[in-house]
């Protein structure tokens, strides 16, 4: 498949379904199927939840070289501690490991050093353009949630005011998708708070699976 750099998709275009795309360049390709990616971020709800210090820069969970959070007997390792592909994940899920037991890490750090360069590298590479911040127009869907677009969001004040007037990052993900963007396409900083479980949606059936056996009803008497 071809590989273009410093290209992306500009519009889709098509009637009910889509036709076609335009690229950045103005050239237009037409197909009827489309994936895009704007990068990915860490996800640290439960690392939060149990007080561990969070990245202020790269928004990752902060660790050691052992893997260690800021909190006593907590490891974290994969793309949480930061976003860098499956091979560092693995590693430093072994180091954590090798912590726990007791061992000897050190003959893993020059694997672990390999990948952090490349997650460097990665970063780097793949940080979304600006030019890219510029495709939402008001009609752009920022909470998926709540079916809140930009231009409606671009009424509010801020993160606070837009969840009270609009339901933004009230809904299902609690935010992990809509606060991020928000902050992104209209420089909210959201105030900080402690991620409230469920951390991730879950159906109904888990909660009620987690009764005592004490409190179910006793079958009905044939």
């Amino acid at each position: 498949m071809p590989y273009r750099s410093s290209s992306w998709i500009a519009r889709a275009e098509g009637e009910g379904h889509l036709q076609a795309v335009t690229l950045a360049d103005g050239q237009r390709t037409e197909c009827d199927e489309l994936g895009v990616g704007f990068g990915l971020l860490p996800s640290t709800e439960l690392a939060a939840a149990l007080g561990c210090r969070i990245d202020a820069e790269s928004g990752a969970i902060a660790v050691d070289i052992a893997q260690q959070t800021s909190q006593p007997h907590i490891l974290a390792a994969g793309e949480c501690c930061g976003i860098g592909g499956a091979d560092k994940a693995l590693i430093e899920g072994e180091i954590a490991a090798l912590q726990i037991l007791g061992e000897d890490i050190r003959p893993l750090a020059a694997r672990h050093r390999r990948q952090l360069a490349f997650a460097a590298r990665l970063h780097d590479t793949f940080t979304p353009r600006p030019e890219l911040l510029r495709l939402a127009d008001p009609g752009t869907m920022i909470c998926r949630c709540e079916d809140v677009s930009l231009g409606r969001l671009r009424a509010e004040h801020g993160w606070r005011e837009a969840k009270l007037q609009t339901r933004c990052g009230m809904g299902a993900c609690q935010g992990r998708i809509c606060k991020p963007i928000a902050h992104e396409l209209l420089g909210w900083h959201a105030e900080e708070t402690t991620p409230r479980e469920p951390l991730q949606p879950a159906p109904l059936r888990a909660f009620v699976s987690l009764r005592p056996a004490a409190e179910e009803t006793p079958p009905a008497p044939p």
